[in-house]
């Protein structure tokens, strides 16, 4: 997980960039009218820009949501990697929400943190080190044939090096975005400005189909191919289950869709650099990498190997949110959890009630299908991002005292398979169940008592009375 991802919920990180409460004031403008009209256009643009946040401020800079989200979808992750069949019935519309919310909160938490890249990275590491050691400890001990299965023996922890992975891709867009949201300087657009945008869009888009579908692929094909199958043939079957082909002719076609995975992302990145400066507002950003992510996605087949991509777009697109906003997200929101029956009614005719499979992992080639399916995930995602604050009570925390869940989360990520390989079903449920009060009892014991609001008063007249 992001280094948020496997916190407690007591310890989230807060914006850099935002202050939690602000107090200033306008002061009055005695410049030339020009200089006037200028002030008017940004605050008025500024106020809109603050509309469409990704995270409203709190006045502790906390986000419980994330939290209880973040909470929810390890618990079904780990749930569903117990080969229990609501991963295969699609049971809660799962396949849609729970790895893209990872992902979307991944995205989200590397913008909010202050850590160097270093520090985030080594924090990852040492979970996945830890995460590898418990599977390779189970598979030894249980005696499975660990020396030809290296895939499998990372198993959930390939989520953690692919995370590793897109934080350094992320790291120089991150600063990117960080000082474009700072250094932000709206104009009036016109038509004719926002013609011009599009029509340089257009043509970027057209460059990078253009170099991937007429140089990239067939010299990578033509090279890449033989080598790549020698070396997947050696990694054991997990590894050919997630597509990537071990005989050198199929990994010739492989390679070839693998590059237009590729393709869609790097057209993701072009929208970011580019769209800041091509149109009037940075929430309008976060649209159009949706639009261009579920584009690729409906209309182009995309197999069970896509989805290193298809979580490097997810962060991306959390990433960039984070800093731009969304447009009208407030105002969607708000239809989503008005009419959230309406929104159930349309996943059930997206996913009607009956249908089997793992889409997820073995993507339809039906276009019907896939269009539905992709377009399910994309109404969640939007959900998502427009209603995120909205999806869980702060209560959780503030008053039920949940804090030990992130704890529990952590750790159930971590040890989950090897409890499944060495302990049977059902007793693995057992095991894992037991981790909880565990957790609760190691809460108790290490977090400091909070202070009575009466207690805390006291105290600073006491230390106001010293002072004076």
């Amino acid at each position: 997980m992001a280094t948020q991802a496997f916190e407690t919920a007591k310890d989230v990180e807060q914006p850099e960039d935002v202050p939690i409460v602000s107090s200033t004031t306008e002061k009055q403008n005695y410049g030339s009218k020009a200089n006037s009209h200028d002030d008017g256009l940004m605050s008025k643009n500024k106020i809109a820009e603050e509309e469409h946040k990704l995270l409203p401020d709190t006045p502790d800079g906390r986000h419980p949501s994330l939290d209880v989200i973040r909470i929810v979808c390890i618990w079904l992750a780990c749930v569903d990697h117990g080969e229990t069949p609501f991963g295969y019935w699609n049971t809660m519309y799962v396949q849609s929400w729970v790895l893209q919310y990872l992902f979307l909160i991944c995205g989200i938490c590397f913008g909010m943190t202050k850590k160097g890249l270093p520090s985030y990275l080594s924090r990852l590491g040492m979970y996945f080190v830890i995460g590898v050691c418990c599977n390779w400890v189970a598979w030894a001990i249980a005696g499975l044939d660990w020396k030809h299965n290296s895939w499998d023996i990372v198993f959930q922890f390939w989520f953690v090096f692919g995370l590793m992975m897109y934080c350094v891709a992320l790291y120089p867009f991150k600063q990117y975005l960080a000082r474009v949201k700072n250094e932000r300087r709206t104009s009036e657009s016109s038509w004719a400005h926002f013609a011009r945008g599009v029509a340089v869009l257009v043509l970027g888009f057209a460059v990078i189909k253009l170099l991937f579908r007429a140089m990239l692929i067939p010299i990578m094909q033509k090279e890449v191919a033989a080598p790549q199958a020698n070396a997947i043939s050696q990694m054991g079957s997990s590894a050919q289950f997630w597509g990537v082909p071990s005989d050198p002719h199929d990994a010739a076609t492989w390679c070839g869709r693998f590059l237009t995975y590729l393709e869609s992302s790097l057209a993701s990145v072009y929208l970011v650099m580019v769209s800041p400066y091509l149109f009037s507002r940075l929430s309008a950003v976060g649209w159009l990498v949706i639009a261009n992510n579920y584009y690729h996605r409906c209309f182009e087949y995309r197999g069970q190997d896509s989805r290193i991509f298809t979580g490097f777009d997810v962060t991306f697109l959390g990433l960039t949110c984070f800093y731009f906003g969304l447009q009208y997200r407030r105002v969607i929101g708000e239809y989503f959890v008005r009419y959230w029956f309406l929104f159930l009614f349309i996943c059930a005719l997206l996913w009607p009630p009956g249908t089997t499979g793992r889409w997820d992992e073995q993507p339809p080639t039906d276009p019907t299908k896939r269009l539905a399916y992709n377009f399910m995930e994309m109404i969640f995602v939007v959900f998502f991002l427009c209603a995120a604050e909205r999806m869980a009570d702060p209560k959780i925390f503030s008053e039920d005292r949940m804090d030990f869940m992130g704890n529990f989360t952590l750790l159930l990520f971590l040890v989950h398979k090897a409890v499944y390989i060495l302990v049977p079903q059902p007793y693995c449920w057992y095991v894992i169940l037991s981790l909880i009060p565990f957790c609760y009892t190691i809460q108790v014991c290490c977090s400091k008592p909070r202070r009575q609001p009466e207690q805390s008063a006291a105290c600073e007249a006491v230390l106001l009375e010293k002072a004076s």
